[in-house]
């Protein structure tokens, strides 16, 4: 069996995805990044998108209107999309 992650994104209004996942790639200030199964935990301000590769290795593309907040931990990655920032 292949480690999974596990992603919930949500916005004010809804989730918008939430499953296993074999990885997550999003955008930060320093350029794109990716994030694998036992990834060390990590929090970041996202922009632009988000590409969530699910369990049955098929692209989920999130366009990201506005920053996000990402964190990671313990293989559970938690996305928190339309934060204004102050």
């Amino acid at each position: 069996m292949v480690d999974r992650l596990y992603i919930e994104v949500k916005n004010p209004e809804k989730i918008l995805f939430s499953g296993e996942a074999i990885s997550i790639s999003s955008v930060n200030d320093r350029g794109s990044f990716d994030i694998l199964p036992y990834h060390a935990n990590f929090f970041s301000i996202i922009r632009e998108k988000i590409v969530i590769m699910d369990g049955d290795n098929r692209a989920v593309n999130i366009e990201i209107k506005e920053n996000g907040i990402l964190r990671v931990v313990e293989n559970k990655i938690s996305v928190f999309l339309g934060i204004e920032a102050v």
